[in-house]
Order: C-alpha cells, then sequence, then structure tokens
C-alpha cells in the first residue's frame, strides 16, 4: 500500500479515500450487507405466514382444515426462523468491518503523511 501511495505521490495523482474504501472493503461489506437482506426479506416475513398457518390448525369453526403434519411443519418453520433471527455471526462480522474500516483511514492517513516527511 505504501508504494502506491508513494507513487500517486510521486505522479502528482489525486488520492481518494472512497476508492480505497471500496477496494478494500467493498467485496466483504456488501456480502455481509446481502446476507441481512437474504434475513430481512426472506427469514422475518415467512414468520409471521408461518404462525398463521400454525394457529389454522387451532381454529374451531373448522374453516381452515390443517392437518397434524402440517402443524409440525409450520411448528419447525417457526423454530428455524427464531433461531436464523438470532443469528450472532452476522452481526460480529458487521462489528468486526466497521471497527477494520475506523482503524484504515488513521493508517492511511498516518502513512501518507510518513511518506511526505521523508520524500
Amino acid at each position: 500500500m505504501a508504494i502506491r501511495i508513494d507513487q500517486c505521490i510521486l505522479c502528482d495523482r489525486k488520492l481518494s479515500l472512497i476508492r480505497a474504501f471500496v477496494k478494500l472493503f467493498g467485496y466483504k461489506y456488501l456480502s455481509i450487507r446481502f446476507l441481512f437482506a437474504m434475513n430481512d426479506i426472506v427469514i422475518k416475513v415467512s414468520q409471521p405466514l408461518l404462525v398463521g398457518e400454525f394457529l389454522a390448525y387451532f381454529n374451531p369453526d373448522g374453516s381452515t382444515t390443517t392437518d397434524l403434519n402440517h402443524a409440525y411443519i409450520y411448528a419447525t418453520g417457526i423454530v428455524f426462523t427464531m433461531i436464523m433471527i438470532l443469528s450472532h455471526f452476522g452481526v460480529e462480522k458487521n462489528l468486526e468491518y466497521a471497527m477494520k474500516m475506523q482503524v484504515f483511514p488513521c493508517s492511511l492517513i498516518h502513512r501518507k503523511n510518513h511518506i511526505e516527511m521523508h520524500a
């Protein structure tokens, strides 16, 4: 990284912090955001639907017929969505990348300053 900064300074090319952020963290951060979006779209939307179908098994007037096997499937789906919502891995990775993104500009500015002082 220091060689690229040195080359940019010598060639009078403008340094871009946004370009550096995208090159370094773009793919990783977008992949975590994609997983969170899938969690919000698929898991959180399907949970009320599963609860509604599960409660239809206990309907006293019998207007909707849901057999016991389907009730077990809906209950398993509810438990599965609860486990997926409480996923700790995605939140931990998101916080890890956020901390790295906070440290990155400081080290980059320090490195640039060090190169300019010794040039």
